[in-house]
């Protein structure tokens, strides 16, 4: 049986808490609070590409620069931390994947579970037979319902497959916080994410790049004082 689910719908089924959809992180109220008086810290690509504060006078040209330094720290920032979210919900499902082995019996229950980040969907490949039952295993452990076959859990529904079964209750199956309230096997629905997510996290190519286009944006103002700077002192982010 294979499943793709929308990322959305699978965060609903499986009541994960501490996900921040892309494009919707507010750097500040998750925890990072950046001290922008420290300028060498918060932006340690100077150190790489040699730009030196001290050889800027006007601080007009400081304030442009700064503010496309900025932009490209941030942005960096931000990226490294959404791939770390994608790694924590990604063990979150090999997590549950190993739990549904467990609770089926069956080690190859699950051929996979992937979050394919790019899509935002999540795909699972498994036993018709271990989804459908492992299915039924956590409806019966919750106790508000108690089927004593997957036939009688299929006849329950409109359409009598496993797959149709497995489907109609993937608020069961996927569900983190009830399978770890259940069975205890301390897969926590709250997605563990490294805050350390500084650009030290971040590979130096990228925030390069990254520099290199926050730059350019200001380059493309006629009226830049940015650049005839850039050209003569950091052509590794001047383009013509």
């Amino acid at each position: 049986m294979k499943l793709s689910i929308p990322l959305k719908e699978y965060i609903e089924h499986a009541r994960i808490e501490g996900f921040t959809p892309r494009y919707e992180l507010d750097m500040f109220d998750s925890g990072y609070s950046p001290d922008w008086s420290d300028v060498e810290y918060h932006y340690p690509a100077k150190g790489i590409l040699g730009i030196q504060y001290d050889d800027i006078e006007d601080p007009e040209l400081v304030q442009e620069l700064e503010t496309a330094l900025r932009w490209a720290n941030d942005s960096a920032e931000e990226n490294a931390y959404y791939d770390a979210q994608d790694s924590a919900l990604q063990y979150v499902l090999d997590t549950w994947a190993e739990n549904i082995s467990m609770i089926t019996d069956d080690p190859e229950a699950i051929k996979h579970a992937i979050f394919e980040a790019g899509s935002e969907v999540i795909t699972i490949d498994g036993s018709d037979t271990a989804l459908a039952l492992a299915t039924m295993e956590i409806i019966n452990g919750e106790g508000m319902f108690r089927y004593e076959s997957i036939q009688e859990m299929q006849d329950a529904g409109p359409d009598e497959t496993p797959e149709a079964s497995v489907k109609d209750h993937l608020h069961y199956l996927l569900n983190v916080k009830l399978i770890n309230d259940i069975y205890g096997v301390g897969n926590s629905h709250v997605l563990d994410v490294d805050t350390r997510y500084t650009s030290t996290c971040v590979d130096d190519d990228y925030l390069l790049d990254l520099m290199t286009d926050a730059v350019q944006e200001h380059l493309n103002r006629k009226q830049s004082k940015l650049k005839k700077f850039i050209k003569n002192h950091v052509p590794i982010l001047y383009r013509s």
